[in-house]
């Protein structure tokens, strides 16, 4: 399999096709990225009151530790989701 997948990589349209898609997907990427974003940090209107502060506190925490303690990124998202619903109780 691994043979298969080399020699499918080497080929140049291949290789060009996923090269061109690289753009698209890191804009998908950064266009839901903001999506949930806001969906999290602003629930339904920009008034200071509606902030989820307990998504602000968890990503805030995470961000420092995924800069400060360099572990899979794996464990971080099954962290993040453990936190998200403890704290949504």
């Amino acid at each position: 399999m691994a043979k298969a997948l080399d020699k499918f990589r080497q080929n140049k349209f291949v290789d060009s096709a996923f090269y061109s898609v690289r753009p698209c997907v890191t804009g998908m990427i950064g266009a839901a990225a903001l999506s949930v974003g806001k969906s999290a940090f602003f629930p339904e209107a920009l008034a200071l009151s509606q902030i989820n502060y307990k998504a602000v506190i968890l990503f805030a925490v995470l961000l420092v530790l995924t800069n400060k303690i360099k572990l899979h990124p794996i464990f971080y998202i099954v962290a993040s989701g453990a936190v998200g619903a403890l704290l949504s109780l």
